[in-house]
């Protein structure tokens, strides 16, 4: 029984919200109040990105070069990646930030791009609250919050995503 190999489990491609969806999801959130423009924005970051939710979370004021198209994500070891955004995902976190986030921090806030109602720094179980109240408003089945970053990064394999124009990357 030492010489047998255990059989090897089967490795599945991780499921993501076809782009029909993910419009309906994007569109969900009403920007009438301050909390939809934040979900609006947050939605559509992870989307235009393909950032992780917890590096969705450690953005801070200076992480944002939206001149540039670019988000400055913060990775281990004090670095941090360039992330290319479009401009329908800066114009969303614009209006959320000069619409909805100086009614929703506090002076404890900090410099946290993404607070919650009580100006606390969102958590990862929030985001994950944010797309399982979306989905069924506009009927979309959400299983895991990578549902949206497994779509871009599906979507760019496809051809569908193009760079933002005005970044390093034209």
């Amino acid at each position: 029984s030492a010489q047998l190999e255990p059989p090897r489990l089967e490795r599945r491609i991780p499921d993501y919200l076809p782009v029909a969806e993910i419009d309906r999801l994007l569109a969900a959130p009403s920007t009438d109040e301050p909390l939809g423009r934040r979900d609006r924005a947050i939605l559509e970051v992870l989307y235009a990105s393909g950032i992780r939710v917890s590096e969705l979370l450690s953005l801070v004021l200076s992480c944002l070069a939206f001149e540039s198209g670019l988000l400055h994500v913060p990775i281990k070891g004090g670095l941090e990646r360039l992330v290319p955004i479009g401009r329908q995902a800066i114009a969303a976190v614009e209006g959320y930030l000069s619409g909805a986030r100086p009614y929703l921090a506090r002076a404890h806030s900090a410099d946290v791009v993404f607070v919650n109602a009580h100006g606390n720094g969102l958590s990862r179980m929030g985001v994950w609250k944010i797309i399982k109240d979306n989905a069924p408003v506009v009927n979309v089945k959400v299983q895991y919050a990578s549902a949206l970053p497994e779509g871009i990064k599906s979507w760019t394999q496809m051809g569908g995503w193009q760079r933002p124009k005005g970044t390093i990357y034209e």
